[in-house]
């Protein structure tokens, strides 16, 4: 997390794209990343908000498992 925050700078603003699924179906790439873990992750430092959720059936079609969401995420810096 310390790395994250040097390479951020004071005034970022980051766009992160992730896809969740079951992990226990399929190991990736892309891999399974929980918006729990993404929240935490940059808790000390940053707002995180989530812009845009979607389901995606072809790539979930793809990757052989049975639900895969593509989620869009804005993060930026924390008033302090």
């Amino acid at each position: 997390m310390n790395l994250m925050r040097t390479l951020l700078g004071p005034e970022f603003r980051y766009l992160l794209e992730t896809y969740e699924y079951e992990d226990t179906e399929f190991d990736g790439p892309p891999r399974n990343l929980p918006r729990d873990v993404v929240f935490n992750f940059f808790a000390d430092f940053a707002d995180v908000d989530i812009l845009e959720e979607n389901d995606d059936p072809t790539k979930a079609e793809r990757f052989n498992v049975e639900w895969m969401q593509k989620v869009t995420y804005f993060i930026r810096p924390n008033p302090q």
